[in-house]
This record gives C-alpha cells, structure tokens and sequence, in this order.
C-alpha cells in the first residue's frame, strides 16, 4: 500500500509543480490529483474516470503508466461479484408441476368433447330443417395488406471539443470508445437504441443531439456521469 502516493508526489515535489500547475496542463480539477497521492478513490464517480486521471497524472509526470495501472489493479481493484448459481428445483415441485399439466390436460380433452358433441347434434338438426333448393351463397373476400418494415430511426449524437475534454462513450451497450479529445475535435457517434456518455470536463464539450444543439452540458472541469441518449429523449 501507498506506492502510488509515494511515486506521485515524491515526482511532482522533485519537479517543484503545485497541484494547481498539474490541474492546468491535464485538465484534472485539484481535488482528484490530491485524491489520487492519498489513495483516496472513494471520492471519483466512476472506475473508469479514477484510471483515466491516474494514466493522465502520471504521463505528465514522465511516469510509467501502465506500472501504476497495474499496481492500482493489484491492491485496490474490487473483483466482480460472482453470480449465485440457480437454485435447482425439488422433487415435490416437479411433481406438482406434472400433476397440474395432467389436470389442465384432462380439462381440456373434456371441454373439446363436450364442444365436438354439441356442434354435431346442432348440425343434424339443421341439416333436416333445410329446403331441397339453396340459395347461392355470397362469397367473401378479404384482402390481406402487406407486410411493411418499420425502419427505427437512429441515435445521432455530434460533439465539438472546445477544450481538451476526456470521454467515455457506449453504442448499444457493446462498442466502447475511450480518448481524449482536442480542442477543435469534432465526434459522431450513431447507434440503433441508445448512447451513453461520461464526460471528464463538461464545460469543454459542445453536443448536438439528432440535430438539436444542446450547448454545453456542465461547467468547466465538471464531471458528469451516465448521460445517456435514446431516440426520442435524453436523460442529462
């Protein structure tokens, strides 16, 4: 424990930066860079913007990375939950489910008998009372429209980098996009159901929404979390 505290701020002392030069340059607001050379992760919103900091704070410093990744990953990383395996059903149980199938079963045999010898007896008795001549019956025709496919309309999210501005993007719950953007950098994302974003400096980052500017989304430095777009609506 503590090496990540100890490389920080041993190399930011030895350069002679204060936390608020650090902030200027990486664009990481001074409480996650103290967080971060106290080990203090609770205070980050999300996993995945803790890791984004440390890789950020430690390339500035001209420090290994991906070492101090991996040594977050070692000591602090919490590792998925296993899921409880499913609870096999009881003999009893099965038994009751069978006996239930075999009672609707008869039910049914009885209530079609019971159909089938009315509707015959009901036919008889028409048959007897019909006259020897019967009228042309009328035929009906109905006309059965086509099938049409119903093309959903996708989800078109634009953003314009104002600011250097770190972000996180999900597509369809699948595809995942990580970087970090420029100012000037342009982004189109397009998906079927739904794009969710985390944005690391939300007053650096202009979006336009299936057409519709929205401006920016925070203020600058501001973190914000789970945005998520949907093709009718979005959820800020």
């Amino acid at each position: 424990m503590g090496l990540i505290r100890e490389r920080l701020r041993k190399e930011r002392e030895k350069k002679k930066i204060s936390l608020e030069d650090v902030s200027v340059h990486t664009k990481i607001v001074t409480r996650y860079l103290k967080a971060l050379e106290e080990e203090d992760f609770a205070v980050f919103p999300a996993e995945i913007y803790l890791r984004g900091c440390l890789r950020n704070y430690a390339r500035y410093l001209g420090l290994d990375a991906e070492e101090l990744i991996r040594i977050y990953d070692e000591q602090y990383k919490i590792k998925e939950e296993v899921t409880p395996p499913l609870k096999k059903e009881t003999p009893i149980k099965k038994l009751y489910i069978f006996v239930a199938i075999v009672v609707l079963g008869l039910v049914l045999l009885l209530w079609l008998g019971f159909s089938l010898y009315f509707r015959s007896r009901f036919t008889t008795q028409e048959a007897v009372s019909l006259p020897a001549t019967l009228p042309t019956p009328i035929k009906e025709i109905r006309l059965t429209p086509k099938p049409t496919t119903l093309i959903p309309a996708p989800v078109i999210l634009e953003a314009v980098a104002t600011d250097d501005v770190w972000v996180h993007v999900t597509v369809d719950d699948k595809d995942i996009i990580i970087e970090t953007l420029r100012p000037g950098d342009t982004r189109i994302w397009e998906a079927q159901d739904n794009i969710k974003l985390w944005v690391g400096n939300a007053g650096g980052l202009e979006l336009k929404f299936n057409g519709r500017p929205l401006g920016s989304i925070g203020a600058s430095g501001e973190v914000r979390s789970n945005l998520v777009f949907f093709r009718d609506r979005a959820i800020l």
